[in-house]
């Protein structure tokens, strides 16, 4: 699959040489599912077998209520060590929005839109994206729970930002015909808790400029 390519410039680019990156509207490279070739639940070239299986759990789950990871259980991790207690809801809640994801783009079913976009409204209402075990609150404003106007850009954070951007890419005209708005408040999010963050801060750790390689610093950054 070859994609277009885009100017590279800056100072990473005269590091690095000549090189080219994809275009902003082809980054991602699945097709959105209004490519019915691909995503179609009959007939597209997606794995069927596991859009089945995927859709299957998601419709045992619906009618469910959605995980909502508690505050006091955020602050467990500063007094009893405990930081599976709200992690496990926050993960779970995540997993969920990814099946409806798939459910969606298979279907195209309105249902399954709702369901998306009240998993993506929920993950932008989260108080932080950061997983309380890593962020610095505590040290920084003698906080237990997540100083919003601060955030910290951890791993939960960089997960929950990707996880955004591939629904906004995959589902971005069945979210805008749907829900109008949403696209816009995924970018608002994105913003504020992880790039504007990532930018006015240098002392984020898993950066490694203190000569330490650390296993955060791609995954974050991809």
């Amino acid at each position: 699959m070859s994609f277009p390519t885009a100017p590279f410039s800056g100072p990473l680019a005269a590091h690095l040489g000549g090189i080219a990156v994809r275009s902003r509207d082809d980054a991602l490279p699945v097709a959105p599912a209004s490519d019915r070739s691909v995503w179609d639940r009959r007939s597209g070239t997606a794995d069927r077998v596991g859009i089945e299986a995927i859709i299957a759990r998601a419709e045992v789950e619906r009618p469910t209520p959605w995980p909502h990871p508690r505050a006091s259980d955020a602050a467990r991790v500063h007094r009893d060590g405990d930081r599976t207690a709200w992690e496990d809801a926050a993960f779970e809640r995540q997993r969920r929005l990814s099946r409806a994801t798939i459910a969606a783009a298979a279907t195209l079913d309105d249902a399954w839109i709702d369901e998306v976009v009240d998993g993506v409204v929920l993950l932008c209402e989260q108080s932080s994206w950061c997983w309380p075990a890593h962020d610095d609150t505590l040290r920084s404003h003698g906080a237990v729970l997540a100083t919003v106007t601060d955030p910290y850009v951890d791993l939960g954070a960089g997960e929950a930002v990707a996880q955004l951007a591939w629904i906004d890419h995959l589902l971005g005209a069945q979210l805008d015909a749907r829900a109008p708005g949403v696209r816009a408040r995924i970018r608002h999010e994105a913003r504020v808790r992880v790039f504007e963050p990532f930018q006015r801060r240098r002392d984020w750790h898993w950066i490694g400029l203190d000569g330490d390689v650390h296993n955060w610093n791609p995954w974050i950054h991809g």
